[in-house]
């Protein structure tokens, strides 16, 4: 059974760290370090971790601009534990637990997929960089009244 739980607090943890190194790719190594202390030390951002038997397989790294507001800034799942439900069950539990309305993302074509099947209205940004599509993934959580 997976559990999901905000998990700020142990971002320097190896195996959280090789998960948040996923989608920077090489070129971007050198910020690691310095996105982990600002999930450490910042009360608006948040690591949200995805635990399978007691082992780290997923990670989301999340930052709330206002209560109505955040940005999927990261999102990685293990290589082998993908396409097992584990990064929808992530992201839908670290959405649940903020008190945000509003989430945004900006992926790839890869990863355009995987959050229009968690919920995401996705939108071409059109080749933002030379050769690249980029999407902008946005998700509005259902107000309950009372």
């Amino acid at each position: 059974m997976i559990r999901v739980e905000e998990a700020s607090n142990k971002v320097f943890q190896p195996e959280i760290l090789d998960l948040l190194r996923l989608p920077m790719g090489s070129r971007n190594r050198g910020r690691l370090n310095e996105i982990a202390e600002t999930y450490r030390t910042s009360k608006n951002h948040f690591v949200f971790i995805a635990i399978l038997e007691d082992r780290v397989i997923g990670c989301a790294g999340i930052e709330r601009h206002t209560d109505l507001v955040a940005t999927i800034h990261q999102m990685a799942i293990d290589v082998g534990e993908r396409n097992r439900g584990v990064g929808k069950q992530l992201i839908l539990s670290a959405m649940k637990s903020l008190p945000c309305t509003l989430f945004v993302a900006e992926t790839d074509r890869d990863a355009a997929g995987f959050y229009e099947r968690c919920g995401f209205t996705i939108v071409s940004l059109g080749e933002k960089y030379p050769g690249v599509e980029r999407f902008a993934c946005t998700y509005t959580k259902a107000i309950k009244n009372g």
